[in-house]
């Protein structure tokens, strides 16, 4: 395996040196949190000093320190209030604080302009909701001002709202101006009672996320033609096929997934070092396998 280049060695540096210490002073660290003994350590401090193996970010800012959080992948649930609202933007920052991405099922919040009842729901509203779009400029924020472990990489941020939502064209486009929401992408959950309406070009029904209640039809074609127009425009929103993500799921008894976190998927193409352009991460996964560390991996455990 070749040797970290000088600007590989700066990077670590900069990212993820605490307290001056060198790129080796980084790698012992890693190595020494996860050992239980000294061959384990040798083998952790080899593999990413001859660059063949590398931990996440949260690993590297977290590793010895009084914050031990590993993952780097979160996702949270969120409740139509406003107590659950701004308690996600804490829990947000803590996780970015700490190095970490964040997926926010932001189409649980009622509709923009949505009644809000004090108390008992047969009285008069009390006023009107600002609507999800809004509450996303919040979490936008908490990205934009909590750098990642206190280092220059920003935070990762995954919104997504339900197909069936009466605000899913704004939402579809809450991104069209360059800069805004630029700390997060956002996802669309697309139901497969959706699809057919599409292919049969049969009227949609928005549905209030309060209470599941019919609010009006929509054209399949409208929202999937600003679906299409926008992610040409602005790479945004991605797709998430939920029925099916759910159909997957081994807990969906207990608990239906709502949404994801900005990671890579198995499918997803990326380029790779060695020239190729249209490698999945699925594949490159597979041909881990017989690389050389893997087998010293294996060796060790032999052993």
């Amino acid at each position: 395996m070749p040797n970290l280049s000088e600007n590989a060695k700066k990077i670590i540096k900069d990212l993820y040196a605490i307290n001056g210490e060198t790129v080796d002073d980084v790698f012992k660290r890693v190595a020494k949190e996860f050992a239980t003994n000294d061959k384990e350590f040798e083998l952790a401090y080899s593999l990413q000093k001859t660059n063949a193996w590398r931990p996440n970010t949260p690993v590297y800012f977290n590793a010895g320190t009084n914050h031990p959080m590993y993952s780097a992948c979160w996702v949270v649930g969120l409740d139509d209030s406003m107590n659950s609202i701004y308690d996600i933007a804490n829990v947000s920052r803590k996780i970015f604080q700490h190095g970490a991405g964040i997926g926010i099922p932001i189409g649980n919040l009622r509709a923009k302009d949505g009644n809000i009842y004090e108390g008992k729901t047969d009285k008069p509203p009390t006023g009107k909701s600002s609507g999800p779009i809004s509450f996303m400029k919040l979490y936008d924020a908490v990205g934009e001002t909590t750098k990642s472990g206190g280092r220059a990489r920003r935070a990762a941020i995954l919104c997504s709202m339900q197909v069936w939502h009466p605000d899913i064209l704004e939402f579809i486009t809450c991104k069209e101006i360059d800069g805004r929401l630029s700390n997060m992408n956002i996802s669309v959950s697309i139901t497969d009672n959706f699809m057919k309406s599409l292919e049969t070009n049969t009227p949609f029904q928005l549905l209030n996320p309060a209470n599941g209640e019919p609010e009006r039809d929509i054209p399949p074609g409208e929202i999937w033609d600003k679906l299409t127009e926008m992610a040409w425009k602005t790479a945004d929103p991605g797709l998430l096929f939920i029925d099916t993500i759910n159909k997957y799921n081994p807990l969906k008894k207990i608990k239906l997934i709502e949404t994801t976190n900005p990671c890579v998927i198995g499918d997803t193409i990326i380029a790779v070092a060695d020239g190729r352009n249209y490698v999945s991460i699925k594949q490159l996964a597979e041909e881990g396998k017989t690389f050389p560390f893997i087998q010293q991996i294996e060796r060790v455990k032999l052993k």
